[in-house]
């Protein structure tokens, strides 16, 4: 409809060239990792920490930042913004929705709208991300593993969708922090299992 009136603004158009926007940073420096590194970054104090301070700067920014924005008021560069905080996601233990979630609550976005800009910031990034997986199955000749993982992938976008739906409920009504004190469990656990 905005392609066609240049004229007239549409709302969910411009939404959808920010949600692609957001996903250059993350998509630009995934793939010079995935060609350079692939997984020499992993390592269980690595996933430790990230867990555990990425939890701790949710909590933060979720319990002392202003809820007074929806996603009406989300500008490029707010766009880009949270794009480039996305980049952090590639730390082994650092949650994508996590780290994208903050950024848009220290901003003083509403918490369903952080989400909702998470969620939709996601589908680039995992296409491309999937992408570069298929090709890697398609190099190696895995034809049963490819398809294989193309019904896997299926299966995990339907429980997307009802966990995204779940948690938008959550929402209305509640704060991240059960989120934040998950990942402050879990990265406190997997250091002592690391230290230990």
């Amino acid at each position: 409809r905005g392609l066609l009136n240049p004229g007239k603004r549409d709302p969910d158009l411009r939404l959808l060239g920010q949600t692609v926007a957001s996903a250059v940073p993350a998509v630009a420096v995934g793939g010079l990792i995935f060609v350079l590194a692939g997984d020499l970054l992993r390592s269980a104090v690595v996933v430790g920490w990230a867990t555990l301070l990425f939890g701790i700067l949710l909590y933060l920014a979720d319990r002392h930042s202003p809820a007074i924005d929806g996603l009406e008021k989300l500008t490029w560069g707010r766009a880009l913004l949270i794009g480039a905080v996305q980049t952090l996601a590639l730390i082994p233990g650092a949650s994508r929705a996590g780290v994208t979630i903050t950024a848009a609550r220290a901003l003083g976005f509403e918490r369903t709208a952080a989400a909702r800009f998470s969620m939709l910031m996601s589908i680039p990034v995992i296409a491309a991300a999937g992408g570069a997986g298929a090709w890697k199955l398609a190099a190696s000749g895995a034809a049963g593993d490819f398809a294989e993982a193309v019904l896997a992938a299926g299966f995990a976008f339907a429980a997307a969708l009802v966990a995204i739906r779940l948690m938008m409920r959550w929402l209305r009504r509640a704060s991240f922090a059960p989120f934040a004190l998950y990942r402050l469990v879990l990265g406190a656990a997997i250091l002592a299992w690391a230290y230990g």
